[in-house]
């Protein structure tokens, strides 16, 4: 059926007003059953009809800037052209002030209704509303003298109505009539119909409302995302963050804790908190209201704090709150946090408030996980940058010792074919005057040789320093000697005794840097002086052990736990003031420097031992025997030897041969590796030279397949790469003793001496 809803018409009764009112199509005749109140029974056809066509100028959504109630005003002059009504008044309840409060009127004067209210229960609109059905009074009733709005407003005739949104009694409609004319069924009817349209209204009211202020907490969520997805500082946004969630949800405080990798809680964001409490305020997860909170996981929400059964306040008593909202702040699964929205008054929190700040948490956690990863991205950037850098230096550092390397090489050879034949040469002229233009050659030659070992040094790095004979004991001996301000005239300013004993045995030397075995020891020293504040003793032993050599220094200082003993050798960690925490780290470079090992034991209250043990190594006999070519001393004679010579620069294997042939030794000659390796295996050789830089088969081959054949043979190398070779590569290519190009004659017998020594040993 269509129809417009034109007029009403009823019968009342005493009892009921409102038993009999029915709507009614143009035509005259009832709608369906569409009874606004009381049975099916029709309406008969002589009653008044009531026009409805004010109704069309009731709005039915609020504007959305303006007064909101402003509207009503036409409406209440339009209903007293109908109804003949002096005064209107809506009246809409305030929960803050429990109170019924005017929001329009008609035949009042406004400045009348400023800080004017009905207390509920109170006159005819206080008790339409705490009854929730309508009220009519009379003048004559002497009953309402105390009714405020009749005392204040008089009237003949007076009506109120209570008006409902979704259910639940908002407001009255008062109307009242200076006149006295009671108030009809005709005039309720329409009061009736306006109440209920002031009820959709302001039900549509608070859903509009709701709805802008959910669209405006959705615009804050977006522009927060952005901001919390900025390069700006994170605290500075968590501030932020907190302030734009107190304004969301309306409360007096919000903060955002964070938990840092010792499970400690602090305040990262704030607002409506004392300065002092956010800066101080501390706890731990697991502990506390929060701290349940993030060990859990769970959000916590309640109305009111005080009357539930929580043991605890999330700031503590100082800072009382009712009203509380709690959310742990998840990203993949870990809890990084907690926001806290609270109130000093109860507050209740909707679903919809909940999911707000739970899609809020969301964002923050995000926010503080991408701020750690780019914490950490910036981290390995400038690690691999710092890394590049160091790896572009070692680059050009390697690309520079190969060029000079590859240089040195050959002007070693040439210098070393010039060398090796004026040698040879001066020990055959007898003229004076051939040898001084022999010795100007020789001379010359060996300033080229020298500039081309400061082009090798230039290039070379720290790792290529060659280490030298070193005794341990004498080294021990001068660490305790620098150290003795501290042990002994230090202490006995203090008060307290420290004595240090040495018990060493004699041990075979090994290689290394003594000024940094110096150090290390002294180092170790200091180190067990720290321990012993109150005095006591140091021991320090040398023990031969297989082929390491031991030291090992014991204190009855505190000694340390385990946590302690793992970090001991970190650069920086101490457990001491005013020290820096590398004495120890230098102790652990040093000997790594050296292929030494070290092993700490140590029990708190009963001392430290430091065990440090060092490779005996046939580099030591070879130091011993050999030197450079500006010292090496005249060679004694050598008994009769079998050597083999594998050079591929025949200038220079012929000056080895003469070298080697005139001092009485058989000598074998091969121009490559391939050939040298066939004499070896066919003939009894004693001593193999050979040179390294060799097609097919290199003198690197030449030396393992030597030692494999018969590692009693020393091999020694001769080279135009020089010290560029470090004695770890020698040693793992089986090579025993270095002969660096250019070389003179006595270079050649002095190694040849060493490597017939090394022979007798290897043969024991």
């Amino acid at each position: 059926m269509n129809c417009r809803l034109l007029s009403v018409r009823g019968v009342s009764t005493p009892q009921d007003p409102f038993a009999k009112c029915a709507l009614y199509d143009p035509d005259g005749k009832p709608s369906r059953g569409e009874l606004l109140r009381g049975g099916e029974e029709e309406v008969p056809p002589d009653q008044e009809w009531l026009p409805l066509d004010w109704l069309e100028e009731v709005p039915t959504l609020p504007p959305i800037e303006g007064d909101a109630w402003s509207p009503l005003g036409p409406v209440f002059e339009r209903l007293n052209q109908i109804l003949r009504v002096d005064r209107f008044i809506f009246f809409l309840w305030e929960a803050e002030r429990n109170s019924l409060i005017p929001r329009a009127s008609r035949g009042v004067r406004r400045d009348d209704l400023t800080m004017f209210s009905v207390g509920i229960g109170e006159g005819i609109a206080g008790q339409a509303f705490h009854e929730g059905r309508s009220h009519a009074v009379s003048a004559s009733d002497a009953k309402n003298g105390d009714d405020p709005l009749l005392t204040r407003f008089p009237v003949r005739e007076a009506t109120a109505l209570p008006v409902r949104s979704d259910g639940h009694v908002v407001g009255v409609l008062y109307a009242g009539r200076i006149s006295p004319v009671p108030f009809g069924f005709r005039d309720h009817a329409l009061l009736a119909l306006l109440a209920h349209q002031i009820g959709i209204w302001t039900h549509a009211g608070v859903i509009f409302s709701r709805m802008n202020h959910q669209t405006g907490g959705l615009k804050e969520l977006v522009r927060l995302s952005l901001k919390l997805a900025s390069s700006d500082g994170l605290s500075q946004n968590l501030a932020t963050t907190a302030e734009i969630a107190a304004k969301l949800m309306r409360v007096q405080t919000a903060a955002i804790i964070l938990v840092d990798s010792s499970a400690r809680l602090t305040i990262h964001g704030s607002v409506g908190l004392p300065p002092a409490l956010s800066t101080e305020w501390r706890g731990r997860r697991g502990e506390g209201l929060v701290g349940g909170v993030m060990q859990a996981g769970h959000p916590v929400v309640t109305t009111d704090l005080l009357a539930s059964d929580s043991p605890s306040l999330p700031f503590g008593p100082a800072f009382p709150v009712r009203g509380l909202m709690l959310l742990p702040l998840k990203a993949r699964e870990e809890t990084s946090g907690c926001l806290i929205l609270a109130d000093p008054l109860p507050r209740a929190f909707s679903q919809e408030e909940v999911e707000l700040m739970t899609l809020l948490g969301a964002q923050i956690a995000m926010a503080i996980e991408n701020a750690r990863l780019y914490t950490e991205a910036r981290q390995v950037y400038q690690d691999l940058k710092a890394a590049q850098e160091q790896l572009i230096r070692s680059e050009k550092a390697r690309v520079l010792r190969e060029i000079a390397g590859g240089i040195a090489h050959d002007f070693n050879n040439v210098l070393a074919i010039i060398l090796g034949t004026t040698g040879v040469m001066l020990g055959e002229v007898p003229n004076p005057i051939t040898r001084k233009g022999l010795e100007t050659i020789e001379e010359a030659a060996w300033r080229g040789a020298q500039t081309i070992r400061h082009l090798q040094s230039f290039a070379a790095t720290r790792e290529q320093e060659r280490f030298v004979a070193v005794e341990l004991n004498a080294v021990i001996l001068d660490a305790v000697a620098a150290t003795r301000p501290r042990w002994k005239d230090d202490a006995e300013a203090r008060g307290v005794r420290i004595e240090v004993v040495a018990d060493l045995v004699e041990l075979p030397p090994i290689l290394g840097n003594p000024i940094e075995l110096r150090e290390m020891v002294a180092n170790v020293v200091l180190n067990a002086i720290d321990a012993m504040p109150e005095g006591g003793r140091i021991l320090i032993k040398s023990r031969p052990a297989g082929r390491v050599i031991e030291m090992s220094l014991s204190d009855t200082g505190v000694g340390m736990s385990e946590a302690i003993r793992q970090r001991i050798f970190d650069p920086f960690f101490t457990t001491k003031s005013r020290h820096s925490g590398l004495g120890l780290a230098v102790v652990h470079g040093i000997l790594v420097r050296h292929q030494g090992q070290v092993e700490v034991s140590s029990e708190e209250g009963k001392g430290t031992t430091f065990t440090m043990g060092f490779p005996i190594s046939l580099e030591v006999l070879k130091s011993q025997t050999s030197g450079t070519a500006d010292e090496t001393p005249e060679a004694e004679p050598l008994e009769p030897a079998r050597i083999l010579v594998i050079e591929d620069e025949i200038p220079i294997q012929g000056t080895l041969v003469e070298i080697l042939v005139r001092q009485g030794h058989t000598v074998w000659a091969a121009v490559d590796g391939r050939e040298g390796l066939a004499v070896f295996e066919r003939e009894s050789i004693d001593v193999v030279f050979t040179d390294l830089s060799m097609p097919e088969v290199s003198g690197w081959e030449v030396a393992r397949a030597v030692k494999k054949l018969d590692p009693r043979v020393p091999v020694v190398l001769v080279t135009g790469w020089g010290d560029q070779l470090d004695s770890q590569q020698l040693q793992e290519n089986g090579v025993d003793l270095l002969v660096a190009k250019p070389f003179r004659v006595q270079n050649i017998l002095s190694v040849l001496a060493a490597a017939l020594s090394l022979r007798r040993v290897l043969a024991r």
